[in-house]
Parts: structure tokens; C-alpha cells; sequence
């Protein structure tokens, strides 16, 4: 039995969509994950520090809504940065406080921040621009283009490397301040220098 003759045509043209989508959902996938992988950078500095930073997500949301709702406002995107790194630093301040000085459980306070930007980005959203917990949309001369393609990101992992394989961040937090524990736990001695790999 012969096929129909547009058979072949409509094979290759399902094959075109299929590359099309293959290509856009990979483009995306790299667009959404980039904040998530530079979370996850960040956790693993302040891992190395010794701080279970659990709020990290949370810290995310709040500034990324405090620069949304400043460049809906403002309109200018210096203003938006700003208030995203004001945010977030402030935010990083209250889990530092609320777990150093007032010796609170950092992963309790970690969800604490977490459970509070859910709900609290949604309920000033509402309150403000009144869109359902939305900002309004952002114009173009808002949004950040790329700087450099390609050059920043490389930039920013090779200096945490060379950051990460510095002794002070090769040795937890309580290690570091109890040396003799090291020989115990059966990490490397407090007496020989860390081996580079």
C-alpha cells in the first residue's frame, strides 16, 4: 500500500515544529533557570560560611517584587536595582539578627522569611496596584538587557571558584573554630594545608 501523496511533506514540516519547540523550551529553560542556579551559588557560599540559609527564595521574591513595583512606579531601572539589593540586604539583615543575636533556629527563620514573602508580595500587590497581586507591566526601558553576553556569568563563576578553594571557605564554619574537632570528624588535619584538586 502506497502512502498518500502530502504524506512526506507533513513528516517534514512536524519535524520543523518539533525543532522549533525543542529549541524554545531550551531557551526558556536557560532564561527561568538562570535566577535559580545564582540562588543556588549563593546558598553554597553561605553553606561554606557556616549559615543555613533557607530564606534564600524568599530574600528572591521580596526583591524581585521591590524592584518590579519600583520600576512599575519610578520607571527608571537604577531605581529598581536599588530597591532590589536595599530588599534583599535588609532582609538578610532581619535573618542575621533574629538568629545570631537573638539565637534563633536559622532554618525556622529561614521558612519564616519564606511563608512571609508569599504572602506578603501578594497582599502589597493587591494593596498598591490593585491587579490581583501583580505589578503593573514594565516597560522596555525598565527591563535589563544582556551587559555582556556570555562574559559576566563566566566572570562570576570563575571568582567563586577561586573564592570556594581559599582555606577560610574550605573548612565549615565550626571547624574552623574548634580545630582539634577536625581530626575528630575525620576531616583533614588541622595541621596540614588543604590538598587542591
Amino acid at each position: 500500500m502506497s502512502p498518500r501523496p502530502g504524506w512526506r511533506g507533513c513528516c517534514a514540516r512536524g519535524r520543523r515544529i518539533d525543532e522549533v519547540l525543542v529549541g524554545t523550551v531550551l531557551a526558556s529553560t536557560l532564561r527561568v533557570a538562570t535566577p535559580l542556579l545564582l540562588c543556588a551559588l549563593a546558598g553554597l557560599l553561605s553553606e561554606r560560611a557556616g549559615v543555613i540559609d533557607i530564606g534564600l527564595e524568599g530574600k528572591m521574591l521580596f526583591a524581585a517584587f521591590a524592584a518590579a513595583a519600583a520600576g512599575a512606579v519610578g520607571g527608571s531601572s537604577p531605581l529598581a536595582l536599588a530597591a532590589a539589593v536595599i530588599v534583599a540586604v535588609l532582609l538578610s539583615w532581619l535573618h542575621g539578627l533574629a538568629c545570631v543575636s537573638h539565637r534563633g533556629d536559622q532554618v525556622v527563620c529561614g521558612v519564616a522569611i519564606n511563608l512571609i514573602a508569599a504572602g506578603l508580595t501578594v497582599v502589597l500587590g493587591i494593596a498598591w496596584f490593585a491587579q490581583g497581586g501583580q505589578t503593573p507591566p514594565i516597560g522596555p526601558e525598565v527591563r535589563l538587557g544582556p551587559l555582556w553576553p556570555g562574559a559576566g556569568g563566566a566572570l562570576g563563576l570563575g571568582e567563586r571558584r577561586r573564592v570556594l578553594e581559599r582555606r577560610e571557605f574550605a573548612e565549615p564554619l565550626e571547624l574552623r573554630e574548634r580545630p582539634y574537632c577536625i581530626d575528630e570528624v575525620g576531616h583533614v588535619s588541622s595541621t596540614r594545608p588543604l590538598r587542591r584538586s
